[in-house]
């Protein structure tokens, strides 16, 4: 029953595909990362570019998402200007761009040659403008090391927070697990701005350092303990008790 569920799932899918330029429905501000969240729900049933009911569908689909990575690595098309607005691109784009990454480290050496030297290209452009993102100045010392939105963000009191820290941080392992390089020290850094997003008070989570954004839900606290997974710290002290924390609410 769940498997016949999944592919009634991925047939809806492939019929919100546009015919014209392989992405998926999704406003605007949401592309490419809605595409590549839809492929990525192929790859999970086992369906690859090359073969298959669905390889044009996914073909069209990989193509559609490294069209839209920009001359500074950023793969997200829409302009997002210096200052950051909420919902706006200058909002989705550091989403955008970690999802596309992601989907295309899993995806990369399940096509031939050329598209696979197209999908490696990006991937090492997307990480770099990753890094950049890193390596921006923050105001507070406590936010070294995680990622915050697009623009400069004076009207926000932090320059990271653990929700876009953790795509991040998904997008990099999985990089590395495909055999792109992937230096220690970002991921030291991104690791030590999720350790320091734990409260020991709370025995959980926070979103941010800086009020009022010290606040944990479920998808933050979940965030946390998948960072430390991937970092291979899934048995630390921290991730076990905010596994407590998560079982708890």
């Amino acid at each position: 029953r769940l498997d016949a569920a999944i592919d009634r799932g991925l047939r809806y899918l492939a019929t919100q595909q546009k015919k014209n330029n392989g992405s998926f429905a999704a406003p605007d501000t949401g592309q490419p990362g809605i595409t590549s969240l839809c492929v990525l729900a192929f790859l999970a049933k086992g369906h690859v570019p090359e073969e298959g009911p669905y390889q044009e569908h996914l073909d069209h689909a990989v193509r559609f998402v490294i069209e839209t990575q920009r001359e500074n690595g950023i793969l997200f098309r829409m302009p997002y200007g210096d200052v950051w607005q909420f919902g706006t691109p200058s909002h989705t784009g550091i989403y955008n761009h970690a999802i596309a990454g992601l989907m295309l480290s899993e995806v990369y050496g399940m096509t031939q040659s050329d598209q696979s030297d197209r999908i490696g290209k990006a991937i090492t452009r997307a990480v770099e403008f990753t890094r950049e993102q890193q390596r921006r100045v923050k105001r507070n010392p406590s936010d070294n090391g995680g990622w915050r939105y697009l623009g400069k963000n004076r009207g926000l009191k932090s320059d990271a927070d653990l929700s876009i820290t953790s795509w991040q941080l998904m997008f990099l392992r999985s990089a590395r697990n495909n055999g792109f390089e992937i230096p220690v020290e970002p991921i030291d850094d991104a690791l030590g701005y999720v350790r320091r997003s734990f409260s020991k008070e709370r025995g959980a989570f926070i979103y941010g350092h800086v009020p009022p954004g010290d606040h944990s839900t479920r998808a933050v606290v979940g965030s946390g303990i998948l960072s430390l997974s991937l970092g291979g710290e899934h048995q630390s002290e921290i991730a076990r008790t905010a596994g407590k924390w998560v079982l708890q609410h």
